[in-house]
């Protein structure tokens, strides 16, 4: 469902994520932060956050630690330099408009962050794994871990069926093994 956002105050908060007894989800945003459209952007990609780990089924009971994860999910989900850019204001010296600080991370925990996804990403260490190698690991499940028996099975297959490629290999011994079981 796609989040409903409203513009609404806010008592002592920034930004609220809500999700009603059918499901419905409300992102709410304090209008005090759409004089600065930075710190606005940077209060919906934290409740965005909100949304994506209460549909991935990442939710903490303990208040805090919600927040904190959910800081971090902006770093993840690449918000990161958003959030960065509007999450806090020096109060002006010379005339009356307000500072602000947003996030539950320290200054140098958001740095940490920031900085660790961007090493991540540049080392692909993020990349989602081959389909070889998806194949492989879901093998060696069907074979509770015996890499001996993955290996045996593998090589049976290839004696059957020399022309094919790895991947075809590792899929048919998963079918074989998923049809000798009747789970397929």
């Amino acid at each position: 469902m796609v989040p409903r956002v409203l513009v609404t105050p806010i008592p002592f908060a920034a930004g609220m994520f809500e999700v009603d007894e059918e499901g419905w989800v409300t992102i709410k945003v304090s209008p005090d932060f759409f004089q600065d459209k930075l710190a606005a952007q940077a209060i919906l990609a934290h409740e965005v956050c909100h949304y994506i780990l209460s549909n991935s089924g990442i939710r903490k009971s303990n208040f805090e630690l919600n927040e904190r994860y959910t800081d971090l999910c902006m770093f993840i989900c690449g918000f990161g330099e958003i959030f960065l850019a509007g999450y806090k204001r020096q109060a002006a010296q010379n005339d009356y408009r307000s500072g602000h600080r947003l996030g539950y991370l320290t200054d140098a925990e958001y740095q940490f962050a920031h900085q660790y996804v961007i090493q991540l990403r540049q080392s692909q260490e993020l990349l989602p794994p081959s389909e070889l190698d998806t194949v492989k690991k879901q093998l060696l499940k069907l074979l509770y871990g015996d890499e001996s028996a993955c290996k045996r099975n593998l090589e049976a297959e290839r004696r059957k069926s020399p022309h094919k490629s790895e991947i075809e290999l590792y899929q048919d011994t998963i079918s074989r093994l998923l049809r000798d079981r009747g789970q397929y």
